[in-house]
């Protein structure tokens, strides 16, 4: 209720509270809308969001309600109630227990690396440390949690346990929202952006059975990952699963470094750099290169990855050269522009073009290359197929692959839910010169290719194939037939090609 804030269970097709104490509650008209928020009483309003990243306060939230369980199994049921004066001493006594941790505290004490950044958020929310993503009892019960396991003496399950808790964060803070259609938590970065919550949700870390993203559940999440990697499953177009078989003996995994790796002494080799300079490798010492480039402009990695290392900073798990609590991810390194000005795209293109490049070098002869790319924009297709007509590599094939799920919070019309999927091979004698053109001939292939998976896919509603995917998958094929030649009668260039994808069947 908007005036006593007496909590109720309404049927979810009703549109009016009528609450006892005689007021009534539009539910649809909250104090909320489009980024405004409008003060109840004296009607004034005003953006959540500041005008720069020191101009909102840090935000202060009010526990209001609680959903309770009532069963177990099968019978058991869900249920709200208003808190009670017995709920909110439970969360001052975490606030003091916290408070008597002092230095001790295994929560990261960095702020939100500013420069370079590609979204304001969350400091134009007030959010400027990682630390206030957090309520006190959430800090609590991850300190508590995060020194059991740097406890925990096994390397191999201490390990497990840490990525459980990494999990574990994105349903454990303060942008956790409730999806209250589902009736289920929506975890921080579900659609990979710092989106702000307003209501965001506190789980019971603890709850056993029901509950997305409780600790539990979270673990019982990386025990089915070692399982399915023990015995792989694929999934039959009805439904079912069915054992992967190979002929193949699987070794047991053994991390080290890359010299370990090419001397046999190591099965695998991580290395947190840019892939611009692969110094550690030798030529022609690759079989397949299997990566996922920044789409251009859509997301920043970097900027989302800081979040965790800054946990793992404070849990003192962080390899070289950020085993501190100092240094942030490489956010400037990040390959996705912030802008696009001639300046940046050209940027993009160039530093593409190098990673590209060093991907050839190190690919052996008869070694491929295997990437995912989409984006609504012709300049970004541009970008990417100037990169690979000047780096050395071949596209020989375009797959369509689905890379969104059937809703989400993705999901909004125009969005491209197919990524194409280009698999390249090393060019044979010298890069040509000229400019990058596209035969006539080429085109309409590119175009028709594109239609005929359209044609097979777009009529499954489930499938969801749709015009902004078959765009994709045509810039995509447009790319994989564009050469470095001259402007004639019997070619368009590249760039045109792009811009100028007709719809399915009208060519």
């Amino acid at each position: 209720c908007k005036d006593c804030h007496a909590v109720q269970e309404l049927p979810i097709e009703r549109k009016v509270l009528h609450c006892s104490c005689g007021k009534r509650t539009t539910i649809s008209a909250g104090t909320h809308d489009n980024g405004i928020m409008t003060c109840p009483t004296c009607k004034h309003t005003q953006k959540i969001a500041a005008d720069d990243h020191d101009g909102a306060e840090r935000p202060a939230w009010k526990l209001f309600a609680q959903e309770y369980l009532v069963g177990t199994g099968k019978n058991c049921t869900r249920h709200f109630k208003r808190v009670e004066e017995a709920d909110q001493a439970l969360y001052d006594r975490a606030s003091r227990e916290l408070r008597m941790v002092g230095n001790g505290l295994l929560v990261p004490t960095r702020s939100i690396p500013r420069e370079g950044r590609s979204d304001g958020r969350p400091l134009i929310h007030g959010i400027r440390d990682y630390a206030d993503f957090f309520n006190d009892r959430q800090k609590l019960h991850l300190h508590l949690l995060g020194s059991a396991i740097n406890r925990v003496k096994s390397v191999e399950a201490r390990r497990c346990l840490e990525l459980a808790f990494s999990e574990h964060l994105t349903t454990n803070c303060m942008y956790t929202a409730y999806a209250f259609g589902y009736r289920r938590t929506s975890p921080m970065f579900s659609i990979h952006s710092y989106r702000h919550i307003t209501r965001p949700v506190e789980l019971n870390p603890w709850q056993d059975g029901v509950g997305r993203g409780t600790f539990v559940n979270t673990v019982r999440k990386i025990s089915k990952a070692i399982v399915f990697a023990k015995a792989p499953e694929t999934l039959h177009p009805d439904g079912t699963r069915i054992a992967y078989e190979d002929n193949f003996e699987r070794e047991q995994a053994c991390l080290g470094s890359v010299n370990d790796v090419l001397n046999g002494s190591a099965t695998a080799a991580i290395e947190t750099q840019s892939s611009e300079k692969l110094h550690l490798l030798p030529d022609g010492s690759v079989d397949l290169v299997l990566t996922d480039p920044p789409y251009f402009d859509n997301l920043s990695y970097s900027e989302l990855s800081d979040f965790y290392l800054a946990w793992h900073q404070a849990l003192g798990i962080a390899p070289p050269p950020y085993d501190d609590n100092v240094t942030s991810a490489p956010i400037l390194q990040n390959l996705a522009i912030t802008r696009r000005s001639e300046e940046a795209i050209k940027g993009y293109q160039d530093r593409l073009q190098q990673i590209f490049m060093e991907c050839n070098r190190v690919l052996k002869p008869d070694g491929i290359c295997v990437f995912t790319y989409h984006h609504k924009l012709a300049s970004a297709w541009d970008a990417l197929g100037m990169a690979l007509l000047h780096s050395g590599l071949l596209v020989t094939k375009v797959l369509p692959m689905r890379g969104e799920g059937q809703g989400g919070l993705h999901t909004y019309y125009g969005t491209i839910k197919w990524d194409a999927v280009l698999v390249c091979r090393k060019k044979r004698g010298v890069i040509k010169r000229g400019v990058p053109v596209i035969s006539e001939t080429a085109f309409k292939d590119a175009i028709l290719e594109a239609g005929s998976h359209f044609e097979v896919l777009s009529p499954h509603k489930r499938i969801g194939f749709k015009i902004p995917d078959f765009t994709n998958l045509g810039r995509a094929l447009v790319v994989s037939r564009s050469f470095l030649g001259e402007k004639d009668a019997s070619t368009r260039p590249m760039s045109d090609a792009l811009k100028n994808i007709p719809p399915p069947g009208e060519l």
